[in-house]
């Protein structure tokens, strides 16, 4: 990539949660760990350094404003966990000792590739935790700079969905965040509350499509819990994006209030994700395509659940996509995605006569925001892009 970018090529980040990935023939670029998870299977830090280029630890401190959540053993585990919110943004000291410093340690002694900022969940650009999250990310950056921690820092961009429909609200955060920080650390990593890439509108998509675009002006940029429209998101200049290998990719802050997490709404091994549909289908599909997959993992390694099998094709299938997509020249790419996608629109719209509830709805608008992306470029005098957002109306 033409920036200082910590990825050589456009890169899937699986998110694990124990040693099946360990299983993956050949090196992974990154992967990443919640920490509460790497507390439940400590394990894969065994494995972790011989299969992957990055090793990433997610502080997850936004758990801490969810008590239930947070409150689970292996979240306790934590340095950070006993951490009293209601005093980390009164007192400076308490924030910087309690909070900060733990977490920057977490991190730092476990190994990681990567600082991550602590964070938390912000709903708007004039909501107090999007200020918090900025102060947390100043200090921390001092913070490793003070301990002469010689890692490259990530800061975690918390917004809700309805930011994504405000050109104004955007060009806000990105000023806030380009202006503050820009200087100081390798890259951001976006994470949007209520956003499900297959639901969400035109104008959300482009909205996160281009918010992601401004920050990838010089820095990386990362895209947790999305789908597929994470390729387009790498195509419009996002180096990488982060997804877990079962669940579902929408991330929602009212599912931590009983303590759920993120929900799982399908049983993972009754599913094949299918890369020429960019979806996952179900057996009754995979018979009426007579789909067959010869990727390491569909080959069956011996011994696994069915589960942990469809769970290594589909770092396969994400990782061979990303590949490809790296192999293209940059001013080929939207278009040589369009032509996958509509072939892929195709597909649905075969399956959907004979039957099938698959939607090409989604697919259609993710085409919408790679033609609309088509004469994007940086405005150098700082306007933010004149006119590229002409579909997204101001609140």
């Amino acid at each position: 990539m033409s920036k200082d970018s910590l990825f050589p090529q456009l890169t899937f980040i699986p998110k694990v949660r124990d040693t099946k990935f360990c299983l993956f023939e050949g090196k992974i670029e990154a992967i990443i760990i919640d920490a509460n998870s790497l507390e439940a299977s400590p394990s894969i830090l065994e494995c972790a350094p011989a299969k992957a280029e990055l090793i990433i630890i997610d502080p997850v401190t936004h758990l801490l404003e969810f008590p239930e959540s947070s409150g689970k053993p292996n979240y306790n585990k934590l340095p950070y966990s006993g951490v009293d919110a209601s005093k980390i943004f009164p007192d400076p000291s308490y924030r910087l000792d309690q909070f900060i410093k733990p977490v920057v340690s977490y991190q730092n002694e476990n190994n990681s590739s990567v600082i991550i900022a602590p964070y938390l969940c912000a709903e708007d650009n004039s909501s107090l935790n999007f200020n918090n999250n900025l102060t947390l990310a100043s200090e921390t950056i001092k913070n490793v700079a003070s301990e002469k921690i010689n890692k490259p820092i990530f800061v975690v961009v918390s917004i809700d969905t309805r930011v994504l429909s405000s050109r104004a609200s955007i060009n806000y955060v990105v000023d806030r965040y380009q202006d503050d920080f820009s200087k100081n650390i390798q890259g951001y990593i976006i994470l949007i509350d209520n956003f499900d890439d297959r639901k969400a509108s035109e104008q959300e998509l482009l909205g996160l499509a281009f918010l992601s675009f401004q920050l990838s002006k010089k820095k990386d940029v990362l895209v947790k819990h999305i789908g597929s429209f994470g390729d387009v998101l790498c195509v419009l200049g996002a180096s990488g994006y982060i997804a877990g290998l079962a669940e579902s990719e929408k991330f929602s802050t009212s599912n931590f209030n009983n303590g759920n997490g993120i929900k799982r709404p399908r049983k993972h091994s009754e599913w094949t994700f299918v890369p020429e549909f960019f979806s996952h289908l179900n057996i009754a599909e995979l018979e009426k395509i007579k789909y067959t997959c010869e990727c390491p993992a569909c080959k069956k390694i011996e011994g696994e659940s069915e589960s942990a099998v469809k769970k290594l094709h589909f770092l396969y299938c994400k990782n061979h996509a990303l590949a490809e997509l790296s192999s293209i020249p940059k001013e080929k790419r939207i278009d040589f995605l369009i032509a996958k996608l509509t072939k892929a629109k195709t597909n649905i719209y075969k399956l959907i006569a004979s039957g099938s509830k698959l939607d090409a709805t989604p697919i259609e608008r993710w085409i919408s925001v790679l033609n609309a992306a088509k004469n994007w470029d940086f405005d150098e005098d700082d306007s933010l892009l004149k006119g590229i957002l002409n579909d997204l109306k101001d609140d």
